[in-house]
């Protein structure tokens, strides 16, 4: 008779962590984190949000109510910070399949915002928005904020695990700016890295600008639409726009760049631009993309259910999910999901979190004016690391900062 013994299950093969490596783990992590802190050396924190005490608001939140579209913009890939306006999202075009791609390679925009206005990112949202909307003010909007900063928020109130996050918190009269900090605004992809994918370049190979508009390098666009009792504007990027088949065309004409690859993207070290200049569009009604043609586009190697992603498309309201699956970029198979009718349910599962959302944005906002009241600071800095137990978010406040907006936006805004 004879007993095997497997190496995966022998205790004397077994490794576990010792005090050292954990410690050593702990310092690399702290390492990485470092820049979460940066300016805040000496400070206390003006309020600390617990996320075993965040009671939920009384008021439901619900996405019923179809959202307004603001304003949209198109980065152009030039070294000034430039945006066109309207913005248009590239036209998902169907290809021939299989197909295999290449890894990405190159430096890419993380937040093409900061990376293009980094001294005032919210700018180029709001200079959109006096361009195409010369009669909207900002008055009974109360908060302002990015798509990924609301979903840093909610992760934290759901008590999802996360990464460490810092946000900036501005008040103009009752509105609160929500900014994104990002350790860095663009990343490097190299087919050497490990963490390398082929996201980019299947984006870049399957959608198409308008010809008009062929040196963008992505589409914005701003919603307003309530979470819970508060009116929020929220701005995200837009993958593509789908066209169902069958369905009309927008008249907008299209060319597909030589080898299905658009022009490199320019990812200067640093803008020195202090303001967005914005190029007008002509616009015709059957030209404007509605909120309900936008898609987001995914990539994967094992088969991945539309739930995994429906936190950021219900935040954006983005109804048409893309999902390319491959081995080693090679691409057999694209699956194109209509996911608008999943959202009343994920609203419901997620309805705790989602009202925590609300109070943690009421607090928020209420910190801030007491930082303005108490301490005289016109900014506060929201920290949350991981490293903290329980969970905690901190806010800072901080008296000496630039401003979220230039004046003549606030002035033009705000009444």
């Amino acid at each position: 008779m004879c007993r095997r013994v497997h190496a995966a299950t022998s205790p004397a093969m077994l490794s576990y962590p010792t005090p050292s490596s954990i410690k050593r783990r702990l310092r690399r992590q702290a390492f990485r984190d470092a820049w979460i802190r940066a300016g805040l050396r000496g400070l206390a924190p003006l309020q600390r949000i617990n996320q075993d005490s965040l009671v939920p608001s009384r008021s439901q939140v619900s996405s019923a109510s179809p959202p307004e579209v603001l304003c949209s913009y198109n980065w152009r890939n030039l070294e000034a910070a430039h945006i066109f306006v309207p913005g248009t999202p590239p036209t998902w075009r169907n290809i021939r399949l299989p197909v295999t791609l290449p890894k990405d390679k190159g430096v890419f925009f993380i937040d093409q915002n900061a990376g293009r206005a980094p001294k005032q990112p919210l700018e180029p949202l709001f200079r959109a928005a006096a361009s195409t909307n010369p009669d909207l003010r900002f008055n009974d909007i109360d908060v302002v904020s990015d798509r990924s900063s609301l979903r840093h928020l909610l992760d934290f109130c759901a008590a999802r695990a996360q990464e460490a996050f810092r946000l900036k918190l501005t008040l103009v009269h009752e509105s609160l700016l929500i900014e994104r900090c990002g350790k860095n605004a663009r990343e490097r992809a190299s087919p050497r890295l490990r963490d390398t994918g082929w996201g980019h370049n299947f984006e870049m190979y399957c959608t198409t600008y308008p010809s008009h508009m062929h040196d963008s390098s992505g589409h914005h666009r701003v919603l307003l639409y309530p979470i819970g009792h508060l009116r929020c504007a929220v701005r995200f990027e837009v993958d593509a726009c789908y066209k169902k088949p069958g369905s009309a065309d927008t008249g907008a004409e299209v060319v597909v760049p030589q080898k299905n690859k658009r022009p490199a993207i320019i990812c200067n070290p640093e803008s020195t631009s202090t303001s967005t200049q914005v190029t007008s569009v002509p616009c015709t009604p059957d030209a404007v993309i509605p909120q309900s043609a936008t898609a987001e586009i995914k990539t994967a190697v094992q088969p991945k259910g539309p739930g995994t992603y429906l936190q950021q498309l219900w935040l954006g309201r983005t109804p048409w999910l893309i999902v390319g699956r491959h081995r080693q970029g090679k691409f057999r198979d694209i699956e194109i999901t209509n996911v608008a009718a999943e959202f009343a349910e994920w609203e419901k599962r997620q309805q705790g979190a989602l009202q925590k959302l609300v109070t943690i944005l009421e607090m928020l906002r209420q910190a801030v004016r007491q930082a303005v009241t108490r301490n005289g600071a016109s900014t506060c800095v929201v920290i949350c690391e991981r490293q903290s137990k329980p969970r905690e978010i901190k806010i800072f406040a901080i008296r000496k900062d630039r401003k979220a907006l230039p004046d003549d936006l606030i002035a033009r805004f705000w009444t």
